[in-house]
């Protein structure tokens, strides 16, 4: 079927929203039976320092703690820290998103967030467009954190910040040959201390395909034990497995060739990014299958460099099948 012209629709602009606070977003989405194709988040963060200093790398994003997207049908897009988002979209956009470095003076920073509906890994991209004729509401919520996210020192520093969010979509309903056929669908897994437990397992369900993970090392003196990308990126993560109870997928693969796999995908060599995909021929199909495997596992064969206080954090992507048709 043909393709239709894209809309770009603001649904938001400026809406204030508190330090340390959560907010659910609902009633703004426009269900007419358009497709959408990515929502795009961008925060300003609104410095005066004060005493403050010290600002922790990525802050800008480390401050937007958690970003959780479901459907009404209890279909969840997404479900990641902001800086798994930045990672996500340098890797797959080859363009690192717009964002403003954190600095100890007056101003206001921002930070851009994209959403992708329709996904890079599919030859037909409406394979995964959302469409919003199946849904009665969507349901954006954000975990806001503060200053403490953002500076190692926050001394008297004040923050305020904003939000807009604009919806890419098709300019009016899709054709009914058009539909999508699965949900996209990404994911944060806890964090984990590479030396203390080096595997993380990898969630297994019947209707999850995986187009691909990455790992993000990290370490040093901001590094909070569970808490997700509180630290500064490392390569220190060496010979690595993906596995399952029936198959190996990679085996004991070394740092170099990550680091030559991040700089083919995202055009530049991100420190301690670790991608692997599954699915590179252009359809849902070639996605791997979670369900019926009794286990799944990411192994880190050793950690090199003797980094301090190293944490592993691990993001998904792939699709869900659709629920109730």
């Amino acid at each position: 079927m043909p393709r239709l012209p894209m809309e770009l629709v603001s649904l938001i602009l400026g809406d204030t929203f508190p330090s340390n606070s959560v907010k659910t977003y609902s009633s703004f989405f426009p269900l007419g039976g358009e497709g959408f194709y990515k929502l795009r988040l961008t925060f300003r963060h609104a410095i005066v320092i004060g005493t403050g200093a010290t600002p922790i790398v990525l802050s800008e994003y480390n401050a937007i703690k958690s970003i959780f997207l479901k459907t009404n049908r209890n279909e969840v897009i997404c479900q990641v820290p902001a800086q798994a988002l930045y990672y996500f979209n340098y890797l797959f956009n080859a363009v690192e998103p717009i964002h403003d470095a954190m600095a100890a003076g007056d101003a206001t920073y921002k930070a851009v967030v994209d959403i992708p509906f329709a996904s890079p890994f599919t030859s037909r991209q409406e394979d995964l467009i959302l469409d919003s004729d199946r849904y009665d509401s969507l349901d954006l919520q954000i975990n806001m954190g503060g200053l403490a996210d953002m500076f190692a020192a926050p001394g008297t520093a004040t923050l305020a910040t904003t939000l807009d969010v604009h919806l890419f979509r098709s300019k009016t309903c899709m054709y009914p040959g058009g539909k999508p056929i699965a949900i996209p669908y990404i994911k944060s897994m806890p964090p984990f201390d590479p030396t203390a437990r080096a595997y993380i397992d990898i969630e297994s369900a019947k209707d999850l395909s995986l187009f691909g993970l990455f790992a993000v090392a990290q370490s040093g003196a901001t590094v909070v034990a569970g808490v997700p990308f509180t630290g500064v990126n490392i390569d220190c993560l060496d010979q690595i497995t993906f596995r399952d109870n029936l198959n190996e997928f990679m085996n004991t693969v070394n740092v170099a060739c990550f680091q030559e796999e991040r700089k083919q995908l995202a055009e530049a060599d991100i420190t301690g990014i670790y991608p692997y995909i599954f699915a590179r021929e252009g359809t849902v199909m070639n996605a791997y299958v979670t369900g019926g495997k009794t286990e799944i596992k990411f192994e880190i064969g050793s950690v090199i460099g003797a980094p301090a206080t190293p944490q592993v954090d691990t993001v998904i992507f792939g699709v869900r099948s659709k629920r109730g048709g």
